[in-house]
């Protein structure tokens, strides 16, 4: 991709989404009365919950000997990027494709511990939202949603039986020839168990889990406090168990698996954050700030990652 394309790109992105961003409710004119120092801690915050959640998934690729190097970073921050412009989660295959490019691997062994990535996390959202309900009240009423919680907390669990128990490996192999043949027209016996095998060796590893699992709960501490940083920013004390409550909440009903749109998280923390006690205006202006700042840096990464890696290298017959 050309610079000047790049540019462009980058241009009617922002325009869009402002757009739709004002149509949703947030209100951007009222960034200008935000205290600056605190929205620095902010995006501070944002790079070093991308690091991490980077770091969690080179754990789980180099377990299997899969190492990208310093473009996990990128290459992470990309699955987001393409869950926004997409209507449906397509990250896991995205992610999977480009480090099948930079690392030669094949992309069912790396579709394994990118599996595994997404699993962790809406394991860990739902321990965060049902550790922190116990003490922390919210006004917004969630608990309707608690079929929701279970319902993700029942796949994460179901994903992992089909890929650690004898019955669950042949009934997965099928499922993923049957998907394969009918969107890919191609046979993958061979490449599905070899996902299979490659999950188990990570389900063997009970250490690296366990240390994936504490990185992924440190990260919801950090999505807290970067809310609560933008909570004093718009000259609010939200206190952080609150802000990561509503984090946790949003991001789990905006759709960890359907309909992960940045946009669609953002609407629904709007929502919960305008329950709260406080005066209207400035958790309008909290909501605004974490929209704006925190997907419009995914997409500005995920366009500069774009323009180095080529989307010609995300074609799938590329899928072996």
């Amino acid at each position: 991709m050309k610079k000047k394309l790049f540019l462009v790109i980058l241009g009617i992105l922002l325009i869009i989404y402002v757009s739709i961003l004002k149509f949703q409710g947030f209100n951007l004119q009222t960034l200008s009365s935000a205290n600056l120092f605190y929205v620095l801690l902010a995006l501070i915050t944002l790079i070093v919950i991308l690091g991490l959640r980077s770091l969690k998934y080179w754990m789980l690729l180099n377990r299997l000997k899969i190492n990208p190097g310093k473009d996990t970073y990128l290459i992470t921050n990309f699955g987001y990027f393409s869950n926004f412009i997409s209507p449906i989660r397509i990250s896991e295959v995205v992610r999977s494709l480009v480090i099948k490019k930079v690392t030669g691997n094949s992309f069912f062994k790396i579709l394994a511990p990118t599996v595994f990535d997404s699993l962790t996390d809406v394991i860990t959202i739902v321990f965060v939202i049902l550790v922190l309900s116990t003490f922390v009240v919210l006004n917004f009423d969630y608990s309707s949603k608690i079929l929701l919680i279970l319902l993700f907390a029942a796949v994460a669990v179901t994903s992992i039986y089909l890929i650690s128990t004898r019955k669950g490996e042949q009934f997965s192999i099928k499922i993923l020839n049957y998907v394969a043949k009918r969107v890919l027209k191609k046979d993958v016996s061979r490449t599905s168990k070899e996902f299979v095998h490659a999950s188990r060796v990570i389900l063997g590893s009970r250490r690296l889990l366990f240390t994936v699992f504490l990185v992924e709960c440190f990260v919801w501490v950090l999505e807290g406090l970067k809310i609560y940083w933008f909570g004093l920013a718009a000259g609010l004390n939200l206190g952080l168990p609150t802000s990561m409550l509503i984090v946790a909440v949003s991001y789990l009903i905006g759709g960890a698996f359907v309909n992960p749109s940045g946009l669609t998280q953002e609407t629904i923390l709007l929502l919960i954050l305008t329950q709260l006690p406080f005066e209207k205006a400035s958790l309008t202006l909290v909501g605004s700030m974490d929209a704006i700042i925190s997907v419009g840096f995914v997409i500005a990464a995920g366009l500069i990652f774009t323009l180095k890696f080529g989307i010609k290298n995300l074609r799938l017959e590329r899928l072996k």
